[in-house]
């Protein structure tokens, strides 16, 4: 049941990315809603992802009041997303909402060129989608939220192939991870025991490397599709 919860809250936030590909801002609001039924990172990813696809103030309160409308309902139902929020210290807390403010501080001081908001708003997915798993606490069913958008921008890029080939070692790493922690009695999983009781750590720390340095990898989406704010002022102003 767990598991068919984080597929349909990864369907949906994904759904609604589209919605605001296709300028329909109030059904993406409805569909990543649906996702924070369930779960507090869809809300999490669309904020940001709403400030690029709407830089009017006016037209994002509206999808805001959505949104924030299924968190309370959330709140009230079986399986919704209050019981499924993980348990983590407080400095987890606060080493996330520094990120995420710099973060969005970032989103705030640029213009994403006309467009291109697909990609800069898939970039912003992933990287929201990321900082939670990389910086508070996570499950091994949660990491499809994160490895969706990440094989989205894969599919954006310019370097495909080379993108595609590192998600097959981040697979591979999270693969063997769950193998090795969760079915360690079985004899199928020796040949991954190669660093003994460290086994599950160590291919835990492979997969995490590897959506740690996707921003990175990634970046081409923003730098070739984003001015800063301020610059683009001053040229609208020169014409």
């Amino acid at each position: 049941m767990s598991f068919i919860i984080d597929i349909f809250y990864t369907a949906a936030s994904l759904g609604g990315l589209f919605m605001f590909h296709k300028n329909r801002a109030l059904l993406a609001a409805v569909s990543f809603g649906a996702a924070s039924l369930f779960s507090v990172f869809p809300a999490i990813v669309f904020l940001p992802v709403l400030f690029v696809f709407e830089r009017d103030f006016k037209k994002r309160l509206g999808p805001v009041a959505v949104v924030l409308f299924f968190l309370a309902l959330g709140c009230l139902i079986p399986f919704g997303c209050v019981t499924r929020m993980p348990q983590v210290s407080m400095l987890n807390v606060m080493l996330f909402c520094a990120a995420y403010a710099g973060f969005f501080a970032a989103i705030l001081a640029t213009r994403v060129s006309a467009g291109k908001e697909i990609f800069v708003g898939a970039y912003v997915f992933m990287l929201a989608a990321v900082l939670p798993f990389l910086l508070v606490a996570w499950e091994p069913a949660w990491a499809i939220f994160c490895v969706a958008p990440v094989l989205m921008t894969s599919f954006l890029v310019r370097k495909k192939r080379r993108s595609l080939l590192i998600d097959l070692g981040g697979a591979a790493a999270f693969a063997i991870f769950v193998t090795v922690v969760f079915f360690s009695q079985h004899a199928f999983t020796k040949p991954f025991m190669m660093f003994s009781q460290n086994s599950g750590s160590v291919f835990f720390s492979v997969f995490w490397a590897y959506l740690a340095v996707q921003p990175i990898l990634k970046f081409s989406l923003v730098r070739e599709n984003v001015t800063l704010a301020t610059k683009s002022k001053i040229q609208t102003g020169s014409c």
